[in-house]
């Protein structure tokens, strides 16, 4: 298996780069990167909570869209220059917990377009309380500056 083309550190300064606000907001941490694949996670708060109590959707979403952008970096030289052309999401049931996780792997590691899954889960439950399906465009010109 080929190596991870970045490590957790070079992901997460990518998320924590000015204009990706949403990742710093909602605090989310790379936990692990290998070749084909990103764990990425974020603490649940009651900032993050709808009414009714349950983790809003777009938070899933915000979670799924971060951890498979990572994984799209571990397979890409362009990879941090991808762009979301196309995400799909299944909210499976109710999220409880007091972590959100998520699992993104690459199905399809492209030249122009990368597609891309992620499970989302809470704490150490493995039942899935999510399932994305994204594809990034890799744009053929620089878009973001990551010096």
């Amino acid at each position: 298996m080929p190596e991870s083309l970045v490590t957790v550190a070079q992901v997460q300064a990518c998320m924590d780069m000015d204009g990706f606000g949403y990742a710093k907001t909602m605090a989310i941490r790379i936990a692990a990167t290998w070749s084909g694949g990103c764990d990425a996670h974020m603490d649940i708060h009651d900032g993050l909570l709808r009414p009714g109590g349950t983790v809003a959707g777009p938070v899933l979403f915000g979670l799924a869209d971060a951890a498979m952008w990572g994984a799209a970096m571990t397979v890409h030289a362009d990879g941090v220059q991808s762009v979301t052309s196309d995400m799909t999401i299944h909210f499976l049931r109710r999220p409880q917990g007091t972590v959100l996780k998520c699992r993104a792997t690459v199905i399809k590691p492209g030249r122009r377009l990368i597609v891309c899954r992620a499970e989302l889960s809470c704490d150490d439950d493995p039942a899935i309380v999510g399932a994305c399906q994204c594809t990034y465009a890799v744009p053929g010109h620089p878009i973001i500056t990551t010096s």
